[in-house]
């Protein structure tokens, strides 16, 4: 597995004209920056909304390992097969996190947030997105790396 990159490498590998920019640029760069970012959250909110629609609690898993760009709706019923399967291969890491997905579930407020789970090749982690404003957390980290 490759070291996952820090915040602000991420930043800058996504939004590297930010460094640069200076006054109304630089101001503008991180309003379009937050916009396109709460674009691709709301279109993920709405793939999520589908998967809760027709199986009911889960969690959207968005896979960026190894090049792969796709997402899926993994319903509560296949969270539990997952941590089944590890748990019978031994594999306690994954039977851990699983465990801890599916509990989340049990009392995750769906009408506020949504439930991301990012896979690439370090790790894979939960984000909840707020329904109201999706990019909060990602204006903030601009915010900060722009300053």
């Amino acid at each position: 597995m490759t070291q996952r990159p820090s915040r602000f490498e991420l930043v800058s590998k996504f939004f590297p004209e930010l460094k640069e920019a200076v006054g109304s640029d630089r101001e503008n760069l991180k309003k379009y920056s937050t916009l396109s970012c709460e674009v691709i959250l709301a279109d993920q909110i709405g793939e999520f909304d589908k998967g809760f629609l027709k199986y009911g609690p889960g969690v959207l898993a968005v896979r960026i390992h190894d090049g792969a760009k796709s997402c899926n709706y993994m319903p509560l019923d296949s969270l539990e097969e997952d941590r089944v399967e590890a748990e019978k291969v031994g594999d306690v890491g994954i039977a851990r996190f699983m465990t801890d997905i599916i509990s989340k579930l049990y009392h995750f407020n769906f009408e506020q947030n949504v439930l991301l789970m990012l896979i690439d090749n370090s790790s894979a982690r939960l984000f909840p997105i707020d329904r109201e404003y999706p990019a909060k957390t990602i204006q903030a980290l601009i915010e900060e790396f722009a300053a």
